[in-house]
């Protein structure tokens, strides 16, 4: 599902969970997804269980797919549980340099079981596994993208300056849970902070976990706009996106049951053609007033990833903006950008010059 930065209604994306397939295969599938008009992507730890075992790894994924696409933005779900919060915001900046400003970070809070099993041992694994430490690790991770101030590296041949120093800063984190001193080894992302993304769970302080955008699974239209009025209420000061997780199967054209869609959103799951999924999904997002929808594929999802793109994308935009998407014209933006988030202003730039 597509949204460029110049037109108004739901932003939308497609998960990329259980997206098993060659490196061909998703080379030509995003690559159509990117053409289409797709917001974001997102590449999910959860590709893998203990009857599955990980074929994609989502770091490495999203760096391979960051060299194939142009406009499309790939959000990458990794587990406090799995990284260092040094390697993860080194990943993350990493992948947000290759494509050119387009990386997010999904916070995998729990983690599949044998993740956690695999990757975490010891007395402590079970706190660590936990999420007890996670307000404290997002604030490490945005810390250390703002180690380098963005114009750091000054690159001067003529007095063989490189970098300047006063704008290094160190981290200096002492807390409960994590020790961090030293700047992070990659400058300050093209987008200050790449987009942190959580699933939303009751209670869940998003102003607290610095989070941008909140994904919540909703019954119907009105059950979004019940749990939005939740969230703004619990988080006053927060100024995030609230997308929705929406299960559905695109029907084929050649399938008996095409054309069968239920009339309303019904536990957040829709199967149809794509006319009839398409204006049922467009009249979810303007009853409930969602930011944006996250399609999640009740199965085969690579196959309904193609159908996405070829045939939900332009019935949706054409019903949306009534125009057609030339994605060859668009112009090539952050993902921040396509959302319309502010780039966050550099919080140890602003401390050190108190």
């Amino acid at each position: 599902m597509g949204q460029t930065d110049d037109r108004s209604g739901a932003h939308s994306e497609f998960s990329g969970e259980h997206l098993h397939a060659g490196p061909r295969e998703l080379q030509t599938l995003v690559r159509e997804a990117d053409s289409a008009g797709v917001a974001l992507l997102i590449l999910s730890e959860n590709t893998h269980s203990a009857n599955q075992p990980l074929q994609w790894e989502p770091g490495v994924l999203a760096a391979f797919l960051a060299t194939q696409t142009t406009h499309i933005g790939l959000v990458v779900g990794a587990s406090p549980c799995v990284f260092e919060p040094f390697n993860l915001a080194r990943l993350i900046a990493s992948t947000d340099y290759v494509s050119n400003g387009r990386a997010g970070w999904l916070v995998q809070e729990y983690g599949p079981t044998d993740t956690a099993q695999r990757y975490v041992t010891g007395p402590g694994a079970r706190g660590i596994a936990s999420n007890e430490n996670l307000p404290e690790y997002i604030s490490v991770i945005r810390k250390l993208w703002d180690s380098w101030e963005d114009d750091a590296f000054v690159r001067d041949k003529s007095t063989g300056c490189f970098v300047l120093s006063e704008k290094v800063h160190a981290v200096k984190h002492e807390g409960l849970h994590f020790s961090v001193e030293g700047a992070l080894n990659v400058a300050r992302p093209p987008q200050g902070q790449p987009p942190v993304v959580l699933q939303w769970r009751e209670g869940c302080d998003l102003h607290n976990l610095e989070a941008d955008i909140a994904i919540i699974s909703p019954r119907d239209s009105l059950h979004a706009i019940e749990l939005q009025v939740q969230i703004r209420e619990q988080n006053p000061k927060w100024e995030g996106l609230v997308f929705a997780n929406v299960y559905f199967k695109l029907t084929e054209a050649a399938d008996p049951q095409s054309g069968h869609v239920a009339s309303r959103l019904l536990n957040s799951e829709l199967e149809g053609d794509a006319k009839t999924l398409a204006k049922a999904l467009l009249t979810f997002a303007q009853q409930s007033g969602i930011d944006g929808l996250n399609l999640r594929p009740i199965s085969n999802a690579a196959r309904q990833l193609q159908l996405a793109s070829r045939e939900l994308l332009p019935v949706w935009l054409a019903q949306e903006t009534q125009t057609s998407l030339d994605s060859a014209n668009l112009p090539r933006i952050t993902l921040r950008q396509k959302l319309r988030l502010r780039r966050p202003a550099n919080r140890l730039q602003e401390s050190s010059s108190i």
